[in-house]
């Protein structure tokens, strides 16, 4: 992460915790911003930071739809963290998990 992140602004799709977070801003990252749908997640990152990093920390937090706000972000970030849950854990819902990653 470290050799990605340094000097760059990143936006980390899917946080949940933040680990990718931490260790983007522990590498060096301008900026980093955390996006999950579950504002205890969210909250859980925030947390993770202030661990980490004390207050201040150049992080900010959205509770939103990661696949949303990726429609709308421009060019406003330089590196972008993809790691979605599993669509599917059983081959019976394969297909609707096709459809989620289609929708990345």
């Amino acid at each position: 992460m470290k050799r990605y992140a340094k000097g760059r602004t990143v936006l980390n799709t899917f946080c949940y915790t933040g680990g990718f977070s931490v260790y983007a801003l522990a590498g060096g990252a301008r900026e980093v911003c955390s996006v999950d749908s579950s504002e205890r997640a969210v909250e859980l990152a925030t947390e993770n930071m202030r661990l980490n990093f004390g207050e201040g920390a150049p992080h900010t937090e959205i509770a939103a739809d990661a696949v949303e706000y990726l429609r709308d972000i421009g060019d406003r970030y330089d590196l972008i963290i993809l790691d979605p849950p599993a669509f599917a854990k059983h081959h019976k819902v394969l297909g609707n998990a096709m459809q989620g990653y289609k929708r990345l």
